[in-house]
């Protein structure tokens, strides 16, 4: 059995102090309903609704919704092409900058265990040495 929703247009509409509802003709009060029922968009059913609050130092939720979209129309990107193009050049980019950032850190971190294993790869050659001719 579905869980009825409870904030639809006639739970705020039962919000209204009871002298201005009073004060509203029966064809205000309709208007009034009409115009919340257009506002209060009622969810899509659900086939799992997880909603789990935790506290870790601040107040954390998680939600966590599955289910079919049976939203009538299609979603559009709001972002136009160059914008598009230019955060996906960017994200590209940075990504690529990590890459190479790790793998420095890698090769800098391996390169320090052989050091002091005193493994010693090409006679009398140090990476120091081939630094310090480069510059």
């Amino acid at each position: 059995m579905a869980k009825p929703n409870e904030r639809d247009a006639n739970y705020f509409y039962q919000q209204l102090s009871a002298g201005v509802k009073a004060d509203l003709s029966r064809q205000q009060g309709e208007e009034f309903l009409r115009v919340l029922n257009r506002a209060v968009s009622v969810p899509s059913q659900k086939l799992l609704s997880l909603q789990l609050s935790f506290w870790c130092f601040r107040h954390f939720y998680l939600v966590l919704y599955w289910g079919l979209d049976s939203r009538a129309r299609e979603r559009t990107s709001a972002v136009p092409i160059v914008s598009g193009l230019l955060a996906n050049g960017t994200l590209i980019l940075s990504k690529g900058i990590c890459f190479i950032l790790a793998s420095l850190i890698i090769f800098w971190v391996a390169y320090e265990i052989k050091s002091l294993l005193g493994v010693d790869l090409f006679k009398n050659f140090h990476l120091v040495d081939l630094i310090r001719s480069l510059l």
